[in-house]
């Protein structure tokens, strides 16, 4: 059947319009206002139907003569009709082949594909809106079950995607990211969080266990043993202790001193630190003297810092190997289990805890934060966060002699076996070269299957 149009000439001339007069007409309120007669009121109601039939058949006309919309000045961009599909291809061309950490690339990647697989890839992505992130979310924490920090550290994957395709043209740059903040954890969330998961500090028990002769022993890699008794000393996080540098041991006011300033997290990171006395005696001077004569320029010269899984990844998985071994597992209150989502943590990050807690009410807060590599954060209250932020442009930087006051709360020396920790963490000329052979043989398989 033909769909009847409304003919507005007709309905000119007809009798209904003569001695027509304005009308009041709220067609979202369903509201017209006439005079009152009866006659008035069906010349109005049939005027109101005559107007939105009309409006009708225009939206009918102008949906048949375009269906596809046309890019705005906000979609305008260089490719406006590229689709998700072609935004994935450029980004795998170009941005996944420049980063660096290529676990975290291939994480990325997943999650752009599942992005990709929800909104459809064929879909012009110049014309992606933050709903159809929020939507991904939505499924993402509803049918796929996903907790909110794994949704949101995809959500963040998606929005490295989204400026990738800035870059190249394909969503416009005056277009807000439609991925930015789509998931964000409030403060309160974050301390709840950190309660109940990640990183676990040690507890004293399992640090005496872990440093037991015997059992410090079973990791077969001096270099993970040498990383084990640094980061316990420091707290420093395992990729700062594996690109450190010879160059970075010194003296200043006859303090000895090292340095963490290869590729790291932040800028506080970067920081030159008093060696504590007990890393003394257990010979990290040592250690530094035989890396030089061997022509090394790093104190652990046969870890790895371009591995899949980032610096110092192979530390991480030596001493994961101890924990298993010994029966080392995160601590968990059964009451608290009962009540609470918990998924706590141990390894290398683990020490950082153990370090910062065992300083606390030992030394100043800010010593601390020098010491660890932690920037200054303001506080909650506005003047507080002035005087913050005051203090971070106009304070000098700490001399290691001062910073050396937070020794005070790193105390393991006082049950340590300290002489018989550093035969341990010796490493004869032989066992050197093995080591490097084996990491040469490494990376010439690694480079033939890359090139195959």
């Amino acid at each position: 059947m033909a769909r009847k149009t409304f003919d507005a000439e007709a309905w000119s001339a007809s009798e209904l319009a003569r001695g027509v007069r304005p009308y009041t007409l709220d067609a979202e309120r369903g509201i017209v206002q006439t005079d009152g007669t009866a006659a008035d009121h069906a010349n109005a109601l049939e005027m109101a139907r005559a107007m939105l039939e009309l409006r009708q058949s225009a939206r009918v006309s102008q949906s048949q003569a375009a269906p596809m919309p046309q890019p705005t000045a906000e979609a305008s961009t260089r490719n406006a009709y590229a689709t998700v599909r072609d935004a994935i291809t450029y980004w795998q061309t170009v941005d996944m082949e420049a980063m660096r950490l290529k676990a975290t690339a291939v994480e990325r990647l997943k999650a752009i594909e599942d992005f990709a697989a929800h909104v459809g890839e064929k879909r012009p992505i110049g014309f992606m809106r933050r709903s159809d992130v929020a939507a991904w979310v939505a499924h993402l924490r509803g049918s796929k079950k996903n907790e909110q920090s794994t949704a949101k550290k995809m959500a963040s994957h998606v929005k490295a995607f989204f400026d990738s395709a800035q870059r190249a043209g394909y969503y416009s740059a005056e277009l807000t990211n439609p991925a930015e903040r789509i998931v964000k954890f409030t403060k309160a969330d974050q301390e709840v969080r950190a309660q109940t998961h990640g990183w676990q500090a040690f507890s004293s028990d399992q640090l005496r266990t872990l440093f037991a002769p015997e059992n410090f022993s079973k990791t077969r890699e001096v270099h993970t043993r040498r990383a084990m008794v640094i980061a316990l000393y420091t707290g420093a996080r395992v990729g700062e202790i594996a690109q450190m540098r010879l160059a970075g041991f010194t003296e200043v006011d006859g303090q000895p001193v090292m340095s963490f300033d290869g590729e790291l997290k932040s800028d506080a990171s970067r920081r030159q630190i008093p060696i504590h006395p007990d890393l003394l005696k257990l010979g990290i001077l040592d250690w530094v003297a035989e890396q030089r004569r061997r022509g090394c320029t790093r104190l652990l010269p046969t870890v790895k810092l371009d591995g899949k899984s980032g610096k110092g990844n192979a530390i991480s998985k030596g001493f994961s190997k101890l924990l298993s071994s010994l029966a080392i597992t995160p601590t968990v209150d059964p009451d608290l289990a009962l009540t609470k989502d918990l998924d706590p943590k141990v390894g290398m990050h683990s020490f950082r805890d153990t370090v910062i807690q065992a300083m606390q009410g030992k030394a100043d807060e800010e010593l601390r934060k020098a010491y660890v590599g932690h920037k200054y954060e303001g506080k909650r209250s506005r003047a507080e966060s002035v005087r913050g932020s005051h203090e971070t442009s106009y304070m000098r930087a700490w001399t290691p002699r001062e910073v050396s006051r937070v020794f005070a709360g790193i105390s393991w020396g006082d049950w340590l076996a300290i002489a018989a920790l550093k035969e341990l963490l010796k490493q004869p000329d032989e066992e050197h070269s093995r080591a490097m052979r084996a990491m040469r043989r490494r990376e010439a398989i690694r480079t033939r299957n890359q090139t195959h």
